[in-house]
């Protein structure tokens, strides 16, 4: 299946269309063997609204990692979102993730729903309170984001 996000791997260098409310200082693309991966600081977010259309979205993949050295054991926080927007209204689907130092693959499963998507909005975001969500804030990588 099609992937619906563009530059989900950050293969052009740049963040477009991807967009970050939080400045361009908490996001660096960096270059990572033959592809790239998106660094992301502390209290930073990345968005994605793909464009009016008809879209099935059924899963959101991607990897992240830690962007920092951890204790054995201990982990980044992150969250991450699905909002599939149809006719009749929005649905949004989501949780909160914990990055190691090696990369690993996180899948949301995103519900079927009655009519065609119009838009679907992803995000992510890294931790600025730990002690709310458990783990330490911190710098997260992100690569390979695929919504099909």
């Amino acid at each position: 299946m099609d992937n619906i996000l563009i530059n989900g791997d950050f293969g052009t260098g740049k963040l477009t269309p991807w967009t970050s409310a939080s400045g361009e200082e908490t996001w660096e693309i960096k270059p990572e063997g033959a592809g790239y991966y998106i660094q992301l600081t502390k209290a930073a977010d990345l968005t994605q609204i793909t464009p009016e259309g008809s879209y099935k979205p059924t899963v959101l993949t991607f990897e992240v990692r830690a962007g920092q050295t951890v204790r054995p054991g201990d982990y980044v926080m992150f969250s991450y979102s699905a909002v599939v927007t149809t006719a009749e209204g929005a649905a949004g689907h989501g949780d909160l993730g914990g990055a190691t130092e090696k990369w690993q693959t996180v899948t949301l499963n995103i519900p079927h729903t009655p009519s065609p998507a119009t838009t679907v909005t992803v995000q992510v975001n890294t931790a600025s309170d730990p002690e709310k969500l458990g783990g330490q804030p911190g710098q997260v990588h992100f690569r390979n984001f695929r919504v099909v």
